[in-house]
């Protein structure tokens, strides 16, 4: 399961989550000599997490498996593939390195648009002229995933898929993604970290939107006396689809739980999960 961790970067070097953290430059020194030494090779990060690159690009990243974004295409620009070139290039260099794993486009919406097809043919230069192995696009709705899929062809997703959130975990769906081909990286494995904390930690606003929900999920730890860690990790195990699993953290403790964790094999709650997009999708926090 090693082999499909990748570490997100966007609080190497911004404030990010709902408790708008950032990793300080020892523990950050920390958790990249312990990837080193265990072995997990590879990152997650964006020119939108203003200067994450750059901070990633300071350690030694050859033989990494490195994975950005191109931020959302500003509507007034004229030559599209000029401007992703540039802002393409400007990650590479801050990033060190002369190719990537994989380049997504950040903002959906970009690959339904009237300029849609000039984006993914920019993608497709970026691979032929050996820049990337993989592009793809970040997402946050199924109907607008299927919409792209069936549009383009692309090598790889990022989706949010968790214990609350099943969204795309429709058999329709999955069979579509595995005939394509098409790799699926599941983010936001914790729920922004919401599904990690204690009851009486977690903000109250976050209970009421779908309280049910959440006293079955308290309820079913307890009963099973699992911890709220290994049921996630197993519950994303469990999903024979997901290539890779991107996980965040702030400090090199939670690293190593969950580097511990993905050892395990343990029960999860089969028939837990919400439907209130409120609380499933993180834009609407």
């Amino acid at each position: 399961m090693v082999n499909k961790l990748i570490i997100g970067t966007a609080n190497f070097g911004v404030r990010y989550g709902y408790k708008k953290h950032k990793i300080n430059k020892k523990e950050l020194n920390k958790i990249i000599k312990f990837c080193k030494k265990n072995k997990i090779n590879s990152f997650d990060t964006a020119s939108s997490y203003k200067n994450s690159e750059t901070t990633l690009g300071k350690y030694n990243l050859k033989g990494k498996f490195i994975y950005s974004k191109i931020p959302k295409i500003p509507h007034d620009i004229i030559n599209i593939e000029l401007w992703i070139f540039k802002k393409f290039l400007k990650s590479l260099r801050s990033l060190g390195l002369k190719k990537i794993e994989g380049i997504y486009i950040h903002h959906q919406e970009d690959l339904l648009s009237k300029r849609s097809l000039i984006i993914y043919q920019t993608l497709l230069k970026l691979k032929k002229l050996g820049y990337v192995k993989k592009i793809g696009v970040s997402i946050y709705d199924i109907k607008k995933l299927n919409r792209i899929i069936n549009l383009y062809n692309i090598d790889m997703v990022q989706i949010p898929i968790n214990i609350l959130d099943r969204r795309f975990l429709n058999r329709r769906l999955i069979n579509l993604i595995t005939k394509k081909k098409i790799e699926l990286n599941a983010r936001s494995i914790f729920l922004q970290g919401i599904l990690l904390k204690k009851r009486e930690n977690l903000n109250k606003k976050f209970i009421d939107l779908d309280n049910k929900t959440f006293k079955n999920w308290y309820s079913w730890i307890t009963e099973n006396n699992i911890s709220q860690l290994d049921a996630c990790i197993s519950f994303i195990k469990s999903i024979k689809i997901v290539s890779n699993i991107i996980i965040g953290i702030n400090n090199l403790e939670q690293l190593e739980m969950i580097f511990e964790s993905l050892k395990k094999n343990k029960k999860y709650p089969k028939y837990i999960f919400s439907k209130k997009n409120k609380l499933i999708d993180i834009r609407k926090w």
